[in-house]
């Protein structure tokens, strides 16, 4: 014959199921906050390579033709929506 479930041991099962589930979204928002730390990117003013710009003489001329090719390409990337405005060189 089944015996009623008394209203303790109801509510004891209820609250273990309840912490059972706040532990873990606790623990899933903890390493969502440690994981969002640890891939922030800094930046810091020692990373960039600044230089002044001077004018001077043309001291040779030639006359060719062909593809520009850089030596190296870098993205600029931004953490707003940006547009370029104008290019000066």
């Amino acid at each position: 014959m089944d015996k009623p479930i008394s209203k303790s041991t109801q509510t004891r099962s209820r609250l273990r199921k309840v912490l059972r589930w706040v532990l873990i979204l606790g623990a899933v928002a903890a390493l969502f906050l440690i994981l969002r730390n640890l891939l922030k990117t800094r930046v810091e003013a020692t990373d960039f390579q600044m230089a002044a710009i001077e004018r001077g003489t043309i001291e040779n001329t030639i006359t060719a033709s062909g593809l520009v090719v850089p030596a190296f390409e870098q993205q600029v990337i931004s953490p707003i929506s940006t547009s370029v405005k104008e290019v000066l060189l």
